[in-house]
Parts: C-alpha cells; sequence; structure tokens
C-alpha cells in the first residue's frame, strides 16, 4: 500500500475585523427607569431626602406600621388635573401573604365591644372588591386574669365615619368568671387578632 502525503506552501487564516466600534451613546438621553427605595413607615411621611419620579417604588418596612410590609407607588393624584399633577406615594400591594395580626385595646361595655378593621390592612383595594366579610377568618384571644367565654359577630363591610375606611365590624361578645359567678366583661381589654383571606 502506497503512502500519500499531502503538502503546500501557504496558510490561509480567516478570522472578524481588526476592531469594532460601538456607539452607545447614540440618540438623546432617555429617563431613568423606576428607583425601589424602603422607607421605615408610612413613605409620604417617612421617606425623606429623596427625589423619587414617578412610578418608582417603595416598601414599608415598620413592623409596628399598620400598613408593614406594603409596596408603595410614587404616582400623581386620580383627582388632580392633568396641567397640576399632585405627587404622593399609594400602596398597591402586600408582601406578606394575606394574613393580618393586630392587638387592639378598647373598652368592653355591657360584655361587648366593636373593633372596626380596615379591610386595605389585609387586602388591597382591588381584591377586597371581589370579598364579603364572610371571606375573613378571624381567630382572637382574650388575656385575662379571670376565665373568659367569649364570641365573635361579623359584619358586613361598611364604612368607619372617623377615617372614612372600608372596614369590617367585629364585635367581640365575652363573660369573665369572677367572684363565683359568670357577669359582663367590662372595662379596658385588649384583643389579639389573627385574620387571614378564605376563598
Amino acid at each position: 500500500m502506497a503512502d500519500v502525503v499531502l503538502t503546500t506552501d501557504e496558510l490561509l487564516v480567516l478570522s472578524g475585523p481588526s476592531s469594532v466600534n460601538v456607539q452607545v451613546d447614540f440618540g438623546p438621553k432617555g429617563e431613568r427607569g423606576s428607583l425601589f427605595y424602603v422607607s421605615v413607615g408610612n413613605p409620604n411621611t417617612a421617606l425623606v431626602g429623596q427625589t423619587p419620579q414617578s412610578k418608582d417604588l417603595c416598601i414599608n418596612v415598620l413592623k409596628t406600621d399598620n400598613e408593614y410590609s406594603y409596596v408603595y407607588q410614587y404616582n400623581a393624584s386620580p383627582n388632580n388635573s392633568p396641567e397640576d399633577p399632585s405627587f404622593q406615594w399609594y400602596p398597591i400591594i402586600k408582601l406578606n401573604p394575606l394574613q393580618y395580626n393586630k392587638i387592639m385595646t378598647g373598652t368592653f361595655v355591657d360584655g361587648s365591644k366593636v373593633f372596626n378593621i380596615p379591610v386595605n390592612y389585609i387586602v388591597d383595594e382591588e381584591t377586597s372588591q371581589t370579598l364579603t366579610s364572610a371571606n375573613f377568618n378571624i381567630t382572637y384571644s382574650i388575656p385575662n386574669s379571670n376565665p373568659i367565654a367569649s364570641s365573635i359577630e361579623i359584619g358586613s363591610f361598611t364604612n368607619d365615619p372617623g377615617t372614612g375606611l372600608q372596614v369590617i365590624p367585629v364585635t367581640v361578645n365575652a363573660v369573665e368568671y369572677a367572684s363565683a359567678t359568670w357577669q359582663n366583661l367590662d372595662g379596658v381589654k385588649t384583643v389579639h387578632f389573627v385574620i387571614s383571606i378564605v376563598v
């Protein structure tokens, strides 16, 4: 069998251009994108020293605030004219699961006390439009030195005359065992609420 040897005197190298010039500053400068802020409380009062722009976002990280873990968006007020918009932070979504934990204090009279719990503290306004008070699972406890028997009544959504917010009225009825008899719970008491959504 014969050996075959291939030889060449030329070497051809194929490659791209020796340099590439990419211009990224072509055209007018656009607006910046949205920024994320963090505020210790409602950003309308707690976020200072910043210059937000429309559509910026902010997260409330103050655990003791009623709107803790809400995400706000910086938008023009829907009530203002386009010629003279007034911007502020509006809550748009809650990062937590749809659950509300709150310790509330109230004065019981003849064994009864109504607690008005704002709906938007539990769910956003859009979600609340599809719910009724029957969608809220409410558990509670009343710390007391004497034994307590209690029940709750969950009313239909209503508007709180003091704040104008849509609320769930929760009536707590309770009696305590004191002086060898059951009697209506009276006076200032603390109630621990845990409220979740059931659909």
